[in-house]
């Protein structure tokens, strides 16, 4: 297995969301993924920041609001 198994094109918070549901759901399997490159596809500011913020190792707040906790549609 590689260094780094997972490989994330974009740096949008929703991918980066797809990516915690992901290695959390692993992670209750008790299987360890290992590693995880971040792939920048744009020259947008936004997403340079959350790149190199993630390279030193920031861990953003998560909420985890799944649809079975919300009502019926309307």
């Amino acid at each position: 297995m590689s260094k780094t198994p997972i490989l994330q094109f974009g740096t949008s918070r929703f991918l980066q969301a797809r990516l915690v549901l992901f290695v959390s759901a692993a992670a209750a399997r008790d299987a360890r993924l290992g590693g995880i490159t971040v792939v920048q596809t744009s020259g947008l500011g936004g997403g340079a920041n959350r790149l190199s913020a993630l390279a030193r190792g920031y861990k953003a707040p998560a909420r985890d609001r799944r649809f079975s906790q919300m009502g019926p549609a309307a």
